[in-house]
């Protein structure tokens, strides 16, 4: 039984409800930041607030692909990703409407076709947005990428 808890400026800044991130306060490096073991795919996403509809979209293509809301994290911070991309566990990661390049990376990955590095498995494709209203994309998307990689 925890007594007494408070926080304080040097504690921890936010706790997500769904407890997929401890973001820590901002005098903390990222490095220093936990993720939860459950997680094993990225999706990247450009820094812009989604909508309620793209929202929807992501968790109804990462259902379809037979993963829980507890096993995939949505990011649109590069320096999060950049600490995080090498964990063990992190077995897919999906770039909608990035590329590896717009973070500084050398990597070229075709669109909707899953690319293994390493011990992951990269995907990159369009914005959720455009998705959403491209259904050729989103069927490319998932008949060439997705459907093989997470249902087979």
């Amino acid at each position: 039984m925890i007594e007494d808890f408070s926080l304080n400026n040097n504690s921890l800044k936010l706790l997500y409800a769904n407890n997929k991130i401890i973001r820590t306060t901002a005098n903390d490096t990222t490095g220093q930041m936990v993720i939860n073991v459950k997680i094993r795919c990225f999706i990247l996403l450009p820094l812009r607030p989604l909508t309620e509809a793209e929202t929807e979209q992501v968790h109804k293509i990462m259902s379809a692909c037979r993963l829980n809301p507890d096993e995939y994290l949505l990011i649109s911070d590069k320096s999060k990703f950049m600490a995080w991309k090498d964990k063990d566990h992190i077995k897919e990661i999906i770039w909608m409407g990035l590329t590896p390049a717009d973070w500084g990376l050398d990597v070229s990955l075709p669109a909707h076709t899953a690319t293994t590095r390493a011990s992951q498995t990269w995907i990159a494709t369009f914005d959720i947005a455009e998705l959403i209203h491209n259904k050729d994309a989103k069927s490319t998307l998932w008949k060439q990428a997705l459907q093989p990689h997470f249902t087979t």
